[in-house]
């Protein structure tokens, strides 16, 4: 699977039950997920290894829903990841939003070292500034409703 918004993001919007700027929205780090866009709650999806905040979230041009990078540490080499970004309800199983199993450049979420793994959100994923090289991947992230 490629990645893909959840079928719910736009009804959850569209009721107010989802605000991008003020929720806790969280992505969180998945081995092993599975997506379907009828899914919508983490416990369908898969087991989170790790979960972080979003910061810096706002609403761009054309409804994307943006975010700056979020770090994972300690994430294994040569393993297959999936991030699902998620809205955090405090119940132990958040609702889906956005699932992202492949970097920007098709390639499977993965470290060839052993580190952190950033999540860069961005809009234009043709015209981003590198991050430093120091970082050891960095795959780019948005979600069009």
């Amino acid at each position: 699977m490629a990645n893909a918004k959840y079928t719910q993001v736009t009804t959850l919007l569209a009721q107010g039950r989802l605000n991008w700027t003020a929720n806790d929205i969280r992505a969180a780090l998945v081995k092993n997920g599975t997506f379907n866009a009828a899914h919508q709650t983490l416990s369908q999806v898969g087991t989170a290894l790790q979960s972080v905040p979003v910061p810096g979230r706002t609403v761009g041009e054309n409804g994307a829903l943006l975010g700056q990078p979020v770090f994972f540490g300690d994430v294994a080499e040569d393993q297959s990841f999936q991030v699902v970004i998620v809205q955090n309800l405090n119940n132990g199983d958040p609702n889906v939003l956005a699932w992202y199993d492949t970097d920007d450049q098709g390639n499977p979420i993965r470290l060839q070292n052993p580190g952190t793994l950033v999540i860069r959100p961005t809009v234009d994923v043709d015209h981003v500034e590198p991050l430093a090289e120091v970082i050891p991947t960095n795959v780019r992230i948005w979600m069009q409703v």
